[in-house]
């Protein structure tokens, strides 16, 4: 690749972006097909972390809706943590803000998958809460060996911190369990629904693109 050709590609994504991916001295060739790598692994994560995220956030509020009804936010017999309260109000302001109601369907969609995930925490253990009994019910394709909160909650942290550092468009190839947590992600899924589950592989790109690894991006731009 020509000096200047890499320079001008360097200073559109920024240096600092691209001398990441070149710690250990490789070329800039290489270093900027480990660019193109990890967006392509981070675009075929999209559909498993999608379908993950969504099935949670729908599975809960089923659960929740069925147990201390649709505004189970609100209800007295669901108390959320100082910091669920703050989510669900900062939710509902971004809606009022964008002149949409903040109904139930609204807030719900609103709120982000940190705010799922942290239902799992001790705070919702009884007699306060709704874990570890009603496990089966938001995840009723779940070992019944695996109905542990805390595991749960260690499963979907790490599958939240993936999530986070894709849409921050940050570096993921040199992670050495990027397999494990793809698989973790699509098994996420089939806790609460098998159809849902065989529905993302039919679109899962990530086996493909990891398994061809970075040869095919060792090309020179046109």
């Amino acid at each position: 690749m020509q000096d200047l050709s890499y320079k001008l590609i360097a200073e559109g994504l920024s240096p600092e972006r691209l001398s990441s991916y070149a710690q250990d001295g490789v070329d800039q060739e290489a270093a900027l097909a480990r660019y193109l790598w990890n967006i392509a692994l981070s675009e075929s994560l999209y559909a498993s972390l999608h379908f993950c995220e969504v099935s949670l956030r729908n599975t809960l509020h089923s659960f929740l809706s069925q147990q201390y009804g649709e505004e189970w936010y609100d209800s007295s017999q669901l108390t959320l943590t100082d910091w669920g309260v703050r989510e669900v109000q900062s939710a509902q302001s971004k809606l009022i803000r964008a002149k949409k109601p903040p109904t139930p369907h609204n807030t719900i969609a609103e709120l982000n998958f940190g705010f799922w995930t942290h239902l799992f925490q001790g705070d919702y253990h009884s007699p306060q809460g709704f874990l570890p009994n009603h496990i089966k019910s938001i995840f009723p394709f779940l070992e019944k060996s695996r109905h542990k909160p805390k595991e749960i909650k260690r499963s979907l942290d790490a599958i939240r911190n993936l999530r986070n550092r894709i849409f921050h468009h940050e570096r993921i190839i040199h992670w050495k369990d990027l397999q494990h947590k793809h698989d973790l992600t699509l098994e996420v899924v089939r806790w609460s629904s098998p159809e849902l589950h065989k529905l993302v592989k039919l679109i899962d790109r990530f086996p493909a693109v990891y398994s061809q690894g970075i040869a095919p991006y060792m090309r020179p731009p046109q």
